[in-house]
């Protein structure tokens, strides 16, 4: 494992980070609607973020608002991953679907926050020792 890596995965704020992200997630899915009625569901619905992880969530929300703006970035990657899944994979149905889309944004969230903190170590180091 390459040395970069390594830090990364060390750092202790990017694990902060990365743990109160999920528990704001956590949070977050467990106030959406628990319902299992998919017959109105479709494709549309999985791309545009309403339906993930087998849950419609509430667009109203204000934490859900916030989620998105902060992890804008990888929502963003995981809408052209999607696509890609979908090209490949065309006869996977739309639960299947929005469960990829959840790992995905796990990975690709936690990636972020994981640099963001390491990022943020640095700087702190960086900036000590001009002094």
């Amino acid at each position: 494992m390459s040395s970069f890596i390594k830090e990364i995965i060390r750092s202790r704020l990017g694990h902060l980070l990365l743990m109160l992200h999920l528990c704001l997630i956590t949070y977050c899915f467990a106030q959406s609607d628990t319902g299992n009625n998919y017959a109105g569901v479709g494709i549309e619905h999985v791309i545009t973020g309403f339906f993930i992880g087998g849950r419609f969530l509430d667009s109203n929300s204000t934490l859900l608002f916030c989620l998105v703006l902060v992890n804008l970035l990888p929502i963003i990657i995981d809408q052209g991953l999607l696509k890609i899944v979908i090209f490949l994979l065309p006869h996977l149905n739309v639960e299947i679907l929005s469960w990829v889309k959840a790992y995905q944004l796990v990975v690709l969230t936690s990636l972020q926050w994981l640099l963001l903190g390491h990022f943020i170590e640095r700087m702190i180091k960086l900036f000590r020792g001009t002094d």
